[in-house]
């Protein structure tokens, strides 16, 4: 992903529908992506929660449709959808939940499995 010069963006997983980025480019992804993960880490919640995710990243433009938030030391996981610039829970997972998810609802997610506790 290409950013501004006095940009610093620390997503851990990025990713974009295949109808907008149909295959990879030779340098730098300059299109926004559709889906953003965060994985809260012990020692740096303050960094990767979803607040820093609104102010960082959506009042420069960015804007992503979906983030979804990981906690997998106490398996969580929130996902939210930007909705006319408030961003809207769409699921709750908890421990072993599991629930299809946007925008990967097209697949049963299994949150046990996605944090290595299966």
């Amino acid at each position: 992903m290409a950013y501004e010069a006095h940009e610093c963006p620390y997503h851990n997983i990025a990713g974009w529908r295949r109808e907008r980025l149909p295959r990879l480019p030779d340098g730098p992804i300059g299109l926004p992506p559709d889906w953003v993960l965060e994985i809260v880490s012990s020692g740096h919640e303050k960094k990767d929660i979803l607040s820093v995710c609104r102010s960082r990243y959506c009042p420069v433009g960015i804007g992503y449709p979906m983030i979804w938030v990981i906690w997998p030391e106490d398996p969580a996981l929130i996902a939210y959808a930007l909705d006319g610039g408030d961003w809207r829970v769409v699921a709750t997972l908890k421990d072993t939940d599991r629930a299809r998810v946007p925008p990967f609802d097209a697949l049963e997610l299994d949150l046990g499995a996605v944090v290595g506790d299966d």
